[in-house]
């Protein structure tokens, strides 16, 4: 489904630059959109202190200077925030909103004036990125790879210490196909 965006994008368009891939890529922002919250480079959450006078948070009031964390990996996999929170539906951001509850909980950039200033950026990147591997490679898990070991050992540290992941990448003979 993904290729076959992009190979309309380019015919149509001509490109698959940065503006045409954010304005046009439903399919590519809703894999980008699903890979951040089932995957965030923050998984825990940053830290934050209250501010002066104290914070009401969900009706609750907090003190001054006590420290709160919104556990990303926890909240956007919440049956609360999302339908089938485990499963990889890049459509939830398409074709299928019913899957978002709570559509504010999509938070991996975080968000107030403490969000990401780099948000745009990284998901320009991201999207680039993705387009050109998926149009120039097929790619698969490597020999004795399922990506289990990668889910099961990457550890949190703040942001991810990456498990070894085996992939094959296979130059597509046709990249306009």
């Amino acid at each position: 489904m993904l290729r076959k965006e992009l190979k309309e994008l380019r015919l149509k368009y001509g490109n698959t630059d940065a503006k045409t891939l954010r304005t046009y890529g439903s399919h590519l922002n809703g894999v980008v959109y699903e890979t951040l919250r089932l995957h965030p480079a923050v998984p825990s959450g940053a830290v934050r202190a209250t501010p002066p006078g104290g914070v009401f948070i969900n009706k609750r009031y907090v003190p001054e200077g006590v420290t709160v964390c919104i556990p990303q990996w926890t909240l956007m996999r919440s049956p609360k925030c999302f339908v089938c929170p485990a499963e990889f539906i890049p459509e939830r951001w398409t074709s299928q909103p019913e899957h978002i509850l709570q559509r504010d909980a999509w938070i991996p950039f975080h968000i107030g004036t403490h969000g990401c200033v780099g948000r745009q950026l990284a998901l320009m990147v991201l999207r680039l990125s993705i387009a050109n591997l998926v149009r120039r490679f097929d790619i698969a898990f490597g020999p004795n790879e399922n990506g289990e070991g990668l889910l099961r050992d990457s550890k949190d540290h703040f942001n991810w210490s990456l498990a070894p992941l085996n992939l094959q990448f296979t130059e597509r003979a046709n990249v306009d196909e």
